[in-house]
């Protein structure tokens, strides 16, 4: 009993310095969660409910309307509406490309990827 007094004693005062602290946030709640913030329905469709294409490509290819990533959004823009010039080149950069395909500003990346 001597021997184990002591063990007790430490265990209760460790477990007394260790106590969990649960904020409000942890706690689960029954409200119900808001509705998405995107629109749920295909890409396809969202585009051509707008007319057009956005299409991510690099500023310097938007600026001459030359090379191989204008030339597939074009053809990508002519078989949706039947019309090659359909699109909107939406300058991106080899960092935020990605970003900007996630975040739905652009509908077609034609970057260094394609």
């Amino acid at each position: 009993l001597a021997v184990l007094l002591p063990v007790i004693a430490t265990r209760m005062h460790k477990s007394k310095q260790e106590e969990v602290h649960v904020s409000v946030s942890d706690v689960p709640t029954m409200e119900p969660s808001a509705p998405p913030s995107y629109d749920p329905r295909p890409m396809l469709e969202i585009v051509r409910e707008r007319g057009y294409v956005r299409c991510g490509l690099r500023k310097d290819h938007i600026e001459s309307e030359k090379g191989l990533h204008v030339g597939l959004c074009r053809a990508v823009a002519a078989v949706l509406f039947g019309d090659p010039d359909s699109f909107v080149g939406v300058s991106v950069t080899g960092s935020n490309r990605f970003e900007q395909l996630n975040d739905w500003a652009v509908d077609l990346l034609l970057y260094g990827d394609t």
